[in-house]
């Protein structure tokens, strides 16, 4: 596949996951260790996207987090399939 040529929906994800912005930082950790993602799209109560969160920025707001942030990197960093189409 070329790059320069080839449009973002040959290489897209097609499964994308949303947090809200109120949800739980531990479940939003969760979800992303199950699905294997690094960053989340967060959207409002109109599904609006407001702002993304990856592992960093949980990690980076305080050190009770920690522990579930390197065991969320863990699930995200096992072998899996991707959620794209074959190239």
């Amino acid at each position: 596949m070329d790059a320069g040529t080839a449009p973002l929906a040959d290489v897209m994800s097609t499964h994308v996951r949303t947090a809200r912005e109120d949800d739980d930082v531990q479940e939003t950790l969760a979800t992303m260790g199950q699905n294997q993602i690094r960053r989340m799209p967060v959207v409002d109560a109109q599904d609006r996207l407001i702002g993304i969160v990856s592992l960093g920025d949980i990690a980076a707001k305080g050190p009770d987090g920690d522990v579930d942030v390197a065991n969320s990197l863990g699930d995200i960093s096992s072998p899996a399939e991707p959620d794209r189409a074959s190239f």
